[in-house]
């Protein structure tokens, strides 16, 4: 028997290679909403939220850890290159980000062809961004968290629009295993 040490990463460098191109085209995504004309009161990503969009499919076609990397090099690059305005708010973000590939990827392993997928899992994550804000008074506690998670969610309708038409796409053109019954 021949003992090999464990690689302390198990990516191979295929798998590198698609982090690398995943975590670019993850980048790209929200710059690319940045440079679409908006006058609004808040930038056109807060309604769009396309720092999930890219997260979403890495998640749905190459699991949950996966998707945990593009998300946490996303949650730095919304710091550096979006003007995330302060460290609490992109720490937040990084958060929901995480709470967001958790629940994705529970909810396409369990069940692959759940059409709504994505948005639910936004709202879950956006609800644990709250709940955080609420009960770490680190980044400033909301004073009626109940409001937060609404005007949050009443502010990214747009984006979960595009989440949920990102979901019925992929489940619809490129699904996964869709027999529930085969347990």
């Amino acid at each position: 028997m021949q003992l090999r040490p464990r690689p302390i990463f198990p990516l191979a460098l295929a798998s590198w290679r698609k982090l690398v191109t995943l975590v670019a085209v993850a980048w790209l995504v929200p710059i690319l909403v940045q440079l679409v004309p908006w006058s609004g009161a808040q930038p056109l990503s807060a309604h769009l939220v396309p720092v999930y969009w890219a997260v979403f499919a890495t998640v749905y076609f190459c699991g949950g850890a996966m998707g945990l990397l593009v998300a946490l090099a996303m949650s730095g690059a919304a710091f550096f290159n979006l003007g995330v305005p302060a460290v609490g708010p992109a720490e937040v973000m990084a958060l929901e980000l995480v709470g967001f590939v958790g629940f994705v990827a529970l909810l396409a392993n369990h069940w692959p062809c759940l059409r709504f997928a994505a948005p639910v899992a936004w709202l879950a994550a956006n609800g644990l961004g709250v709940a955080l804000q609420w009960a770490l008074p680190v980044w400033g506690s909301p004073s009626n968290p109940w409001e937060l998670w609404m005007t949050s969610t009443t502010t990214a309708l747009g984006g979960l629009g595009v989440l949920l038409a990102i979901n019925v796409a992929l489940v619809e053109l490129l699904p996964k295993d869709c027999d529930w019954d085969s347990d």
